[in-house]
Formats: structure tokens, sequence, C-alpha cells
């Protein structure tokens, strides 16, 4: 089911509500284990197919308002800064504008659904050329599977690589990656490896073993 018709069903429950939104048909819910149990068999029961996700913090729901005001005294002593790069909210799915600078901003954002499926519209209509997936695991490439008629919709052709993947060689991954961003026409901006610094032992005998196998 889409947001609406699942926040129709979720509207019912003062301890739960909508945390994210992260495609098409793909609504996240959070709060109480009992009305979280309740909420799936009506969904089923509407035709629709639940997933548990085990997270022990059940944020973007009414569950975390008792700590908001702590929250609040906490970012009162943070000292903001607009970003220098462009940075999609996670609270509108647009660009961040000043409004990201301010206490009640990042109360919000604690509180608020995740917009991600907008975040990714606004990806996308920015029509990149390349996204790197920056996490241990890629799940916003695998996530991006779901939004392949947003994708044709905006005219976007961007290719996803990942940083690191569960289970392969860190360096080999990343190495990877670097090499298909080159044949995009990327320029990586590698520096001069002789500009490299390179760690040396202190003389030819340290930490090597020196004596034949024979």
């Amino acid at each position: 089911p889409g947001e609406e018709a699942v926040q129709a069903i979720v509207g019912d429950y003062a301890d739960a509500s909508i945390a994210a939104v992260s495609g098409p048909g793909i609504i996240l819910v959070a709060g109480t284990r009992e009305s979280i149990a309740d909420i799936a068999q009506r969904i089923a029961a509407d035709g629709g197919r639940t997933t548990s996700v085990p997270i022990d913090r059940a944020f973007h729901s009414p569950l975390v308002d008792a700590v908001l005001p702590h929250f609040r005294r906490v970012l009162e002593r943070v000292q903001f800064s607009q970003p220098k790069i462009p940075l999609i909210s996670n609270l509108t799915g647009a660009i961040a504008d000043q409004q990201i600078t301010t206490v009640e901003y990042w109360l919000q954002h604690s509180r608020a659904p995740v917009q991600f499926m907008k975040g990714m519209q606004t990806l996308h209509a920015a029509r990149y050329d390349a996204f790197i997936d920056l996490s241990p695991e890629p799940v916003m490439m695998g996530l991006d599977l779901c939004f392949q008629d947003i994708r044709a919709e905006l005219g976007s052709r961007g290719v996803w690589v990942p940083s690191l993947r569960n289970g392969v060689n860190d360096q080999a991954r990343m190495l990877e990656s670097l090499g298909k961003l080159y044949c995009l026409g990327l320029n990586a901006n590698l520096p001069d490896t002789q500009q490299i610094p390179v760690r040396l032992p202190t003389y030819r005998f340290d930490r090597q073993r020196c004596w034949s196998a024979a």
C-alpha cells in the first residue's frame, strides 16, 4: 500500500506513526510492539505485505517525544553552519536551506518521517552522471532499483558505484568502483604517486625476515 493507505491505518494509533517513506509502496512504521503488530495485521488483511525490521529505537515516532526536551538542551549548545556543498534534507526531500542550522529543524528531524523517496527524486532530477554509495553495505544502491519509473520520468541515467561491500576486500572494491568512475570520464584527481608518503622500515632488516627459507 502507498503512504496515504498506510497513514489511514496508522492514524488510529497514538503510539505509532510513519517513520520513513523509502520508496513507492515502501513505508516504514515505528511505534510500540503491540501497535506495530496490530498495524501489520490490518495491512495484511487489506492485501498488503509487511516485513519486521529489527530496530531497537523507535525514532520518527511518538515514542521519542519524551526525549525531545533533553535533545533540545543539547542542540542549543551546538554551533551550526550552512553546508558548503548541496545537501538533500531527509526532513523535506529537497536541497537543505538555512533552516538546517536551527534547533527546530533537528528536533523535527528526529520526530518526523524520513522523506527518502522525495530525496531520491531530487537527486535524480539533478541528472548527475554517477552516485557513490558511501556506506558499509550499498543499501541506497539497492533501494534505487525501486525508482526505475522515477528515473525514466526525470531522464536520469546516473550510475551507482559502491564504496564497500560485505564479504569483499575493501581496497579491491574501492579500486573497482574508481575504475568504473574513470570509464565514465570522471577525473579522479589523484595526486602524483611520487608525492604520496610511504611508510618505510627504519632500516632494511626491520619487520622483515631475511633468512633463506632453505
